[in-house]
């Protein structure tokens, strides 16, 4: 399981921002810092996501956008059934040293991919000086597993208990 591409801890706008903001004062925050894209690298990312895929290294990909990539490793493992085990000090990360940051930030121009053992020198060949990194493992138990950085286990779940609880409805609240 690699994340291809910078994962940013700017918060604003994010989903986790609005959460910790009902949770805390009963209306969301935006926060200052949104995530930015940089045009040229992120051509750069799509051309080699692009050949990895056509050349057919890649099993799936996944954008972790809203909700970020705690988010997205739940969404990834939902779709074969199988967990992950992965580890947030190997995500390509710039920013506050927080597990919270790295996992639920909405960078742009990221994917979570997975590729088979066989094809890892030839995908990282192909994502040359992208940043990227190989945070962990498809593991056959149906459990999402995060390392934090500190390295111990931040998330450690049933993907099974994830996907219903992603499947219910929306309640949403609101206030006039």
């Amino acid at each position: 399981v690699y994340v291809v591409g910078q994962t940013f801890g700017d918060l604003g706008a994010s989903e986790y921002y609005s959460y910790i903001g009902e949770k805390t004062r009963g209306k969301s925050f935006i926060g200052n810092e949104v995530p930015k894209v940089d045009e040229n690298k992120a051509k750069g990312l799509y051309r080699a996501m692009s050949q990895a895929i056509d050349m057919e290294i890649v099993h799936s990909s996944h954008t972790p956008t809203l909700g970020g990539l705690g988010v997205a490793l739940a969404i990834t493992s939902f779709a074969g059934g199988y967990g992950i085990d992965a580890d947030l000090r190997k995500v390509p990360y710039h920013g506050k040293n927080r597990d919270d940051y790295v996992l639920f930030s909405e960078s742009n121009s990221r994917f979570i991919v997975t590729i088979s053992k066989e094809n890892r020198r030839a995908f990282e060949k192909i994502m040359g000086e992208n940043a990227y990194g190989l945070i962990g493992t498809v593991i056959e138990q149906p459990f999402l597993r995060i390392k934090g950085l500190n390295g111990d286990y931040v998330v450690d779940i049933n993907i099974n208990y994830l996907k219903e609880s992603w499947k219910k409805p929306l309640r949403m609240h609101v206030s006039t």
